[in-house]
């Protein structure tokens, strides 16, 4: 899984997309088979270390996902990570995380 993120006037779009076999994206939003993309994010330092560090966004069924901020939050930095959630079977391997600073 691919994901890129970009922040304009406290909302965050979060593009996810099918990762190809060089880890670039493929295509566009999910891939066949698959119910939805879980993210879950964790806003503030320290970085994440752990899985109880993160907190469950969403799970969006439509690229691009939009989150918004908290005013306190503006300046802060924030990691994403996400999975493929299948129709069938449970949920993928998480991507990477990516992060950024509010704005």
């Amino acid at each position: 899984m691919r994901l890129r993120g970009r922040w304009k006037t406290q909302k965050l779009r979060i593009v996810f997309r099918e990762a190809g076999a060089g880890g670039g994206a493929q295509g566009r939003g999910k891939p066949e088979g698959v119910r939805a993309c879980e993210i879950w994010v964790k806003v503030g330092p320290p970085a994440p270390a752990k899985d109880a560090d993160w907190i469950f966004q969403q799970a969006a069924q439509r690229s691009p996902a939009e989150m918004t901020s908290d005013q306190e939050d503006i300046g802060k930095p924030i990691w994403i990570r996400a999975r493929w959630i299948r129709t069938k079977g449970g949920p993928g391997p998480w991507s990477l995380a990516q992060n950024t600073v509010i704005a």
